[in-house]
């Protein structure tokens, strides 16, 4: 039995469970590099507002490591993505190389605390994170070459398709051995000049990334071929409209692992919420009795109107990327970068909330305020871009483009009074009430406009 395979379609039937494992396991770990950074001190609810703003500066760097890793780590993913979209078959060798390299990424929430916490005073720690993205690295240039070794990839692929892959694949590793090296360096010489290095050398990821997109930049167009197989048959071709914009998007692909990896984040990200919720703690040989129920649920009300409010929004937000991805046809690097950075809010946004049900601090609240806003910001810009740039959706009738336009305003103005608000007003609590908004006007916007498109 043949079937025809192509580059616009990353999942087959022979790499399905595969990769569903690979985006699920991907996506559970880019969000737990979040939940460390809930680990909060025990006092949080006795400091006052200057004491938690300095909290938060002490902690600045395990942020900043929160972010640069969850990018490093998407940027990864999408490898991975990448190299799948011309590999069709699959082997024992496949899978045991594979779960190799999830094994490596299931240690990157470990190693991004180590990252945090030690990146100015212990190089050894950056070392660490260096190693483990350069293993990650090296494991996906070894499935690459392996799937090209056993032919299990599209047959005749262009050369430039293979130098290009190359080029990608080994950036990773060349860009943090540097950093390794200098780490050693630092950590041999105990010098802060050449810690300082080490850290600023985490950035060639971006300069050899732009780089080598630059010198080697992989040709344009969907490449399709024959093959045989004793799978059952692939999934029918995508619609002709889906094709024409995937062949002339340079990373172009169908949308299939984006969104099973997108809804991966928000479902840990949903879970990580609830986890806020405590039982009550028993002693050994304590039995629970209903006072102890009646006093656990009264005494976490905030707990639980923080995250009500917190699940709302980040349901809010699901639902418009589902409606958003219904009518996007095919994807490139640019969505990549914005979708990834609209999860990293996503997952990031339980910590302010769990500073918000331990302490009234007015910087708690702008920090929560900022989450949800960059959150709004983040999806537009997707949306946008899609829309208008990419021009990767169906088309979109005039009264559907006024509907979009009015609820993407509406949002992010909501989100913005809401900052405003928890700034100036004297209870800052009391400012996130705004964001009830969003539920009161979603019936006005869609009496405003019946016909139009929900997203």
């Amino acid at each position: 039995m043949t079937q025809k395979v192509s580059s616009a379609e990353p999942v087959v039937p022979a790499t399905e469970r595969m990769l569903g494992l690979s985006d699920a396991l991907f996506g559970i770990a880019i969000t737990f590099l979040a939940l460390d950074l809930s680990d909060l001190p025990k006092n949080l609810a006795d400091l006052d507002n200057a004491q938690v703003g300095e909290f938060l500066r002490d902690n600045a760097t395990r942020y900043a490591a929160y972010g640069f890793a969850f990018l490093v780590v998407g940027y990864q993913w999408w490898r991975h993505h990448w190299i799948f979209r011309y590999i069709k078959r699959r082997s024992d060798g496949l899978l045991v190389l594979n779960s190799a390299l999830l094994c490596l990424v299931a240690l990157i929430p470990y190693a991004t605390t180590l990252l945090g916490d030690g990146v100015r005073t212990a190089p050894a720690a950056v070392a660490v994170f260096a190693v483990l993205m350069i293993a990650i690295a090296l494991v996906l240039w070894g499935l690459w070459e392996l799937a090209l070794h056993l032919k299990f990839t599209i047959p005749n692929l262009d050369h430039r398709v293979l130098v290009s892959m190359r080029a990608h694949l080994m950036a990773t590793p060349v860009a943090f051995g540097v950093t390794f090296v200098l780490a050693m360096v630092a950590f041999a010489t105990a010098s802060p000049m050449w810690e300082y290095a080490a850290v600023a050398s985490m950035s060639l990821i971006v300069v050899a990334g732009f780089a080598v997109a630059k010198i080697w930049p992989p040709p344009s167009g969907i490449v399709e071929a024959e093959i045989d197989s004793d799978d059952s048959e692939a999934k029918a071709a995508a619609a002709d409209p889906a094709r024409s914009l995937m062949a002339r998007l340079r990373h172009g692909s169908a949308t299939d692992r984006i969104t099973v990896f997108t809804d991966g984040v928000f479902a840990v990200a949903f879970t990580i919420l609830a986890l806020r919720i405590v039982a009550p703690d028993l002693e050994a040989g304590e039995h629970l009795t209903n006072e102890m129920v009646w006093k656990n649920l009264t005494s976490q009300g905030n707990v639980w109107w923080a995250y009500l409010v917190t699940f709302y929004v980040l349901a809010l937000s699901w639902q418009r990327h589902v409606h958003l991805y219904d009518r996007i046809l095919a994807t490139d690097s640019v969505m990549l970068w914005l979708n990834l950075s609209f999860l990293m809010v996503v997952a990031f946004l339980p910590l302010p909330m769990d500073l918000i049900t331990q302490t009234n601090s007015r910087w708690a609240f702008i920090l929560y305020a900022l989450a949800a806003l960059l959150s709004g910001v983040t999806l537009s810009a997707l949306d946008i871009y899609a829309c208008h740039g990419a021009r990767a959706t169906l088309p979109i009738d005039e009264t559907t483009v006024r509907y979009r336009w009015a609820r993407r305003t509406w949002t992010i103005a909501t989100y913005v009074l809401a900052l405003i608000l928890v700034i100036v007003l004297p209870s800052p609590g009391n400012g996130m009430f705004a964001l009830l908004l969003l539920a009161l006007m979603d019936p006005v916007l869609a009496r405003r406009f019946p016909d139009a498109d929900r997203d």
